[in-house]
């Protein structure tokens, strides 16, 4: 990473459990928000900035002992290899949320309810302008509790999406298709079947995608489908200025995975129609005004 910025406090280390909102700051292009559970590149979701669930601070002063008052501020639980686990959520926020949701709330909560506010349809269009050009204002809102609760399946779902239900979609082979299965699913570039037909997908010469719903595309990230996001960037590519040829089949056969393009559309296809069906799940748009 040439900037790391804050990152090293969010994932010091490959066990430091995290995950992050990524909020899309390109003005150009407006797009949800969306989860993700390790480093990120800075403009995958547009010119994105995280908001992570935790942050992690050393344990060790410059010296390299232990720092005793770091160590004794948390439970025993919050300390990994070398590292306490802080929340980002105030105290102060949990209270301010209880005080108008109730007093069942909790810090997830307050996390994935905002996550699934951010992808409210009357939210966005409230707030378009200001989204185009700072920081989300976060309002509380009625029917919170569903919000936390559609926000968590929506972080699931967004995080662990190569392990969702795959939807079932159609592979239409040619009658000469190759028997062994890396060349059967072997990818130079893959497109869509036409440029106005978006229900399947010709994946190489020998074997074509079908069946794909024309809902798909209605859940978009940085101004693309995920579908979209696949045929843009698994292809055979040569980079012009080093010579160096990215093959996403040399990870294919490193992985002993064949399948994984394939199953990787079919998984995203879902996650396309669950995001939709969540989103229209969210109670209606209604501001909690402050009190006196």
């Amino acid at each position: 990473n040439e900037m790391v910025y804050q990152l090293p406090k969010f994932w010091p280390t490959v066990h430091s459990h995290n995950v992050a909102i990524a909020v899309g700051t390109d003005a150009r292009k407006p797009t949800l928000p969306l989860l993700v559970s390790a480093i990120s590149s800075l403009d995958f979701n547009g010119a994105s900035q995280l908001f992570p669930r935790y942050t992690w601070e050393s344990t060790a002063t410059q010296d390299g002992a232990l720092d005793l008052e770091v160590m004794s501020a948390a439970p025993d639980d919050d300390f990994l290899d070398g590292y306490r686990r802080v929340d980002n959520i105030t105290d102060a926020t949990l209270a301010a949320y209880r005080a108008v949701h109730g007093g069942e709330v909790t810090k997830d909560d307050i996390f994935y309810g905002i996550y699934a506010l951010l992808h409210h349809p009357t939210y966005r269009e409230t707030y378009a302008a200001d989204l185009q050009k700072m920081l989300p204002r976060i309002p509380h809102v009625k029917g919170f509790a569903e919000y936390a609760r559609l926000g968590r399946a929506l972080a699931a779902m967004h995080v662990d999406y190569e392990s969702v239900d795959q939807y079932k979609l159609g592979e239409v082979t040619t009658i000469d298709a190759p028997e062994d299965p890396f060349e059967l699913y072997r990818i130079e570039k893959l497109a869509w079947i036409s440029r106005k037909d978006h229900t399947a997908i010709r994946y190489n010469a020998h074997l074509t995608i079908t069946g794909i719903p024309e809902g798909e595309s209605g859940y978009r990230v940085a101004g693309r489908s995920p579908l979209e996001w696949v045929i843009d960037r698994y292809m055979v590519k040569t980079d012009k200025a080093s010579g160096i040829v990215n093959d996403p089949n040399t990870w294919l056969r490193e992985h002993d995975d064949p399948r994984y393009v394939v199953n990787l559309i079919r998984s995203l296809v879902t996650v396309s129609l669950e995001t939709q069906r969540l989103i229209a799940e969210l109670p209606a748009f209604e501001v909690i005004e402050p009190g006196p």
